[in-house]
């Protein structure tokens, strides 16, 4: 039997895929204030937001014979009237031309003449379908299955009409009596239309069970092997996707949204190499679909194939100007090769295209900060904060570079945002607590860093609580912080020279040299801890030992002219 008429499209949602941002970690670091460390300013933060919608994928699957054709007599639904047979067989030929509307007049004589003909009633339910007289074909097909309950036809027409209007549950009851009745591979588009049903029901396990189904009894159905893809790629088995999309291919389906398919899978699975050919195929189908072209890029990136990946960013955007994506992306790769100037225009055109593209602005900032323009790179944090008040990682950025700009109140701002928001943010407590104590607000400092410590119980938590302390002339819990952060970090020489200035202003020099000395051997920006020997040494009188901490120190050339005017007064005493 052959199977023309009607071509009912079946859809399977094959999502765009966006990459998500990934803010650039700031660690607190600590510094000095003369020579006790007293900030913990986080660094300038890291990685970019990646490259935006890893791959468009084609999103439309395909049905495939739909209404099954006129039929002319046969012994299971024939009539015993010859008046109405020949009326049903001159109504087939009008319908094979395409005049539904007299064949349908044929069809209704015949009828007159025999309403249990179950071949005349399923025909005239076909023409009436054509003439989208939706509620009269029902009834002509359903006339014809009371008649004939076996009768696969109207069955599997019903199927597909129900289907056609959207009412996915009747057209799963019709579809599933349709291969309940025929068995042959004649069946294998009931199989394959009710895989279509399915999905639209969110049973994507019967689904690919009937596409497979399908598959058994017509090995070479092309439209259901790639609709087996298409499901498997969604549900992210991209193996097994690229194997059916490479067999629908050989099958002879030359569609470009199959190879755009099929290269978006190859790029799950990191083959690049494939996945640039495979779109090639598809923009040798389809050379003007902006999306290929978009993919093609991405995979030239992913080769660190610079040139070839601006390239088709660039004929992405020729053929569709308004690609924000295109330009987001293309920014990326400048930025990649150090080329901020064109990144930054890049960024530009996507905002211009899409004023609310937080990740574009967000990226924007990163590479005001790398060029420590601070002020650029806050308005655009703020910008992003204003669109997504819970971005997270912009509260944090934005409250850095107030920082760099010593607007350590706006800072405050930002922290406390997003302290509200996330009231265990490491990184945000820290930086909250250091600038409270740029703003000498000692009290409000010791409050974070408590709460760090408690979350934490790492060295530097305790080492900036014990600053907080020192600050409000608590010595001894400061005392016992610095001891607590050697404890946990026995290599922490910053720890060592505070608690060495400690130790000094308690009048025992020989705990604080022992201390200093420790701090010096660990190497870790050591000048200032040979200046404090030297310092302790010039208070015990002993100049030799003095000079010789200063001498060390003055190898490093210390911007400070407090130790310049020391070290001339010293080597004056020779």
């Amino acid at each position: 039997m052959k199977f023309l008429w009607l071509n009912i499209v079946g859809w399977l949602a094959a999502l765009s895929v966006v990459a998500l941002g990934v803010t650039r970690s700031g660690s607190g670091n600590d510094t000095r204030k003369q020579l006790v460390v007293i900030t913990a300013t986080a660094a300038h933060p890291g990685t970019m937001s990646t490259p935006d919608d890893t791959a468009r994928e084609a999103s439309q699957s395909e049905a495939y014979d739909n209404l099954t054709t006129a039929d002319s007599d046969s012994t299971v639904t024939a009539s015993s009237n010859p008046a109405a047979v020949a009326l049903n067989d001159s109504a087939s030929q009008f319908m094979a031309s395409g005049d539904f509307k007299r064949a349908a007049g044929y069809l209704k004589k015949a009828l007159s003449l025999d309403d249990g003909y179950a071949r005349a009633h399923y025909n005239l339910g076909i023409a009436l379908q054509k003439q989208n007289k939706l509620g009269d074909a029902i009834k002509e097909y359903q006339r014809a299955v009371d008649i004939r309950p076996t009768y696969y036809s109207p069955i599997y027409n019903l199927g597909l009409l129900y289907y056609s209007i959207s009412d996915f549950d009747k057209a799963r009851e019709w579809l599933k009596k349709a291969v309940a009745v025929r068995k042959s591979e004649e069946s294998a588009p009931a199989h394959y239309n009710l895989g279509l049903v399915y999905k639209h029901l969110g049973d994507l396990k019967a689904s690919e069970s009937s596409y497979t189904e399908a598959l058994r009894l017509r090995p070479g159905y092309a439209e259901a092997r790639y609709n087996l893809a298409l499901l498997r790629m969604n549900d992210e088995r991209y193996q097994l996707a690229v194997d059916d999309f490479e067999k629908a291919a050989a099958l002879g389906m030359a569609k470009s949204k199959l190879f755009q398919n099929l290269g978006v899978c190859y790029a799950k699975l990191e083959d690049y190499e494939h996945s640039i050919s495979a779109y090639r195929r598809a923009l040798a189908l389809d050379p003007n679909d902006p999306a290929v072209w978009f993919n093609l890029a991405m995979a030239f990136g992913r080769q660190e194939q610079a040139d070839s990946s601006i390239a088709a960013y660039r004929r992405a955007l020729e053929l569709d100007p308004e690609y924000y994506q295109a330009h987001f992306n293309m920014a990326h790769v400048f930025s990649e090769q150090n080329q901020v100037d064109s990144a930054l225009s890049h960024y530009r055109k996507a905002i211009e295209l899409h004023s609310k593209y937080s990740k574009a602005l967000f990226n924007m900032a990163l590479l005001f900060s790398d060029r420590e323009q601070y002020d650029s790179a806050a308005e655009c944090y703020r910008k992003v904060v204003d669109l997504d008040p819970e971005n997270q990682k912009a509260l944090f950025n934005l409250g850095v570079a107030y920082g760099h700009l010593d607007k350590v109140d706006d800072a405050v701002k930002s922290y406390r945002e997003l302290i509200d928001q996330d009231p265990v943010h490491e990184k945000g407590l820290n930086n909250l607590g250091s600038a409270f104590m740029k703003l000498e607000k000692y009290d409000s400092a010791l409050v974070y860093f408590g709460r760090l410590v408690g979350l934490t119980h790492d060295a530097q938590a305790y080492f900036n609580r014990a600053r907080a302390y020192r600050s409000l002339d608590s010595t001894g819990r400061a005392r016992e912080d610095y001891q607590k952060a050697i404890e946990i970090q026995p290599e922490y020489a910053k720890a060592y020279h505070n608690l060495a200035i400690l130790e000094e202003e308690a009048g025992d020099y020989p705990r604080a040299i022992e201390l200093l000395t420790r701090a010096v051997d660990l190497g870790e920006n050591d000048w200032k801890s040979h200046w404090k020997l030297g310092q302790i040494y010039v208070k015990l009188g002993m100049a030799d030992q003095a000079r010789t901490e200063y001498a060390a120190a003055a190898e490093s050339h210390p911007q400070s002219a407090k130790f310049d005017r020391e070290y001339k007064d010293l080597l004056k005493l020779q």
